[in-house]
């Protein structure tokens, strides 16, 4: 299973990776996503959010615990609705899409000693890339993928 600082620890690289992110959370909940979205300054956006993983553990032997994680980040950025037009919807998708692209090319490349090579554990045929609209504000892509790690990653 994946803690919090791990995941903070992948999101921050990718803020430093990934140009064009501006800022980095991670969020329990789409709850906690909108209070975090509503505090944060129009500055800090395009931002990749990272949710808390759920995980199921796939393995009963204590020796060798194994855990599908279900990973959830969104590349997104703040719309104030009463500006939206069919021109700023298309350019902020343009954008949020070019750092999913540059995330996946991210997450290939890491290396070993890299937070984000956690990731190299990716089970691709459940990767799953969805447009979100309005969500919390918020207009972008949401990335989905399980992970299998063999403990508790801190």
């Amino acid at each position: 299973m994946i803690s919090a600082s791990r995941l903070n620890a992948i999101l921050e690289e990718l803020n430093n990776a990934v140009q064009g992110i501006k800022s980095h959370r991670w969020v329990v909940d789409q709850e906690h996503f909108a209070k975090l979205v509503d505090d944060m300054y129009s500055d800090d956006f395009p931002c990749v959010l990272g949710v808390l993983p759920d995980a199921d553990m796939t393995s009963r032997s204590l020796d060798n615990q194994k855990f599908n994680n279900k990973l959830l980040f969104f590349f997104v950025k703040k719309v104030d609705q009463k500006e939206r037009d069919s021109k700023l919807t298309t350019e902020v998708y343009d954008e949020t899409l070019s750092l999913v692209n540059a995330f996946l090319s991210h997450v290939y490349s890491s290396s070993s000693s890299s937070p984000c090579n956690l990731l190299s554990k990716i089970e691709w045929s459940t990767l799953d890339i969805k447009p979100e609209y309005n969500f919390a504000s918020c207009d972008g892509y949401s990335i989905s993928f399980n992970l299998e790690t063999k403990k508790l990653e801190s």
